[in-house]
């Protein structure tokens, strides 16, 4: 079985709601690693929200773009 990507949502700056949410269920439909989602109450990165991190890597300010591709770069698509 494959590893699992761990994405952690920030619920401070408001990264779980809309768009980035949506990639991310679409993210988690699509074949390869599985994703566990982590909401978090903060990651640190106020100054550039809204953020995320895909396996402990922080990608602020966070969109649907960079969600996807750093998911599929941890899958190696």
């Amino acid at each position: 079985m494959d590893q699992e990507i761990i994405v952690q949502i920030c619920a401070g700056c408001g990264a779980c709601e809309g768009d980035i949410m949506a990639e991310l269920a679409k993210l988690q439909h699509e074949p390869g690693t599985p994703i566990r989602v982590e909401i978090e109450e903060c990651l640190d990165t106020c100054d550039d929200e809204p953020s995320f991190a895909v396996n402990e890597v922080s990608i602020a300010p966070a969109n649907p773009e960079k969600l996807r591709r750093a998911v599929e770069a941890v899958r190696g698509s």
